[in-house]
């Protein structure tokens, strides 16, 4: 038998399924030993293909509850917590670190606001228990402003229902808090 033979049976054709973290491990190892031939080609690159996916949920996932919680700290004054502070902070950094790993995902940001606002926003209504209508339709906030709001460690207000960013201009609305 050959050697490469030899290696090939080493390497179980079923580790995938059976123990997909020892799998990982093996397939690392061929890499860096320069084993290429005795790669699971198929799996790894279904892999390496799902791992792009799983950072593109994450993002969405990551942005919708900051957005959530940007929404309730706009719309419930009273009720701001540093819970909230705290989340809207630990968002803002893991999803920087996302872009960071992977700065194609920023056009992601913009190219998916609006259905990732929605998901927000009925996460909002339900968790709030306030009306629909309390809540902008339409996010009312740049993805620049969403993720670094113009430098501030935390605006104590943001903007509110009638706010609007139109052309890149920011108007001020009720709670005065100038987004430019």
């Amino acid at each position: 038998m050959s050697r490469t033979a030899a290696r090939k049976r080493a390497v179980r054709p079923d580790a995938y399924e059976e123990d997909y973290h020892r799998w990982c491990l093996d397939q690392a190892a061929l890499i860096r030993a320069g084993r290429f031939d005795e790669l699971d080609a198929d799996h790894l690159a279904e892999e390496i293909e799902d791992r792009g996916g799983r950072d593109r949920r994450e993002l969405s996932s990551r942005l919708a509850i900051l957005l959530m919680h940007l929404l309730k700290h706009a719309h419930q004054p009273r009720r701001r917590s540093r819970s909230w502070v705290v989340t809207i902070l630990l968002q803002r950094s893991e999803i920087e670190g996302i872009l960071g790993q992977s700065p194609s995902l920023r056009s992601r940001v913009r190219s998916d606001l609006g259905k990732i606002y929605r998901t927000a926003r009925d996460a909002a209504v339900a968790e709030t228990g306030l009306p629909a209508r309390t809540f902008p339709d339409l996010c009312p906030w740049t993805p620049e402003q969403i993720l670094d709001w113009a430098g501030a460690r935390f605006p104590e207000t943001v903007c509110c229902a009638t706010d609007r960013i139109d052309g890149g201009r920011a108007w001020t609305g009720r709670m005065g808090w100038n987004l430019v």
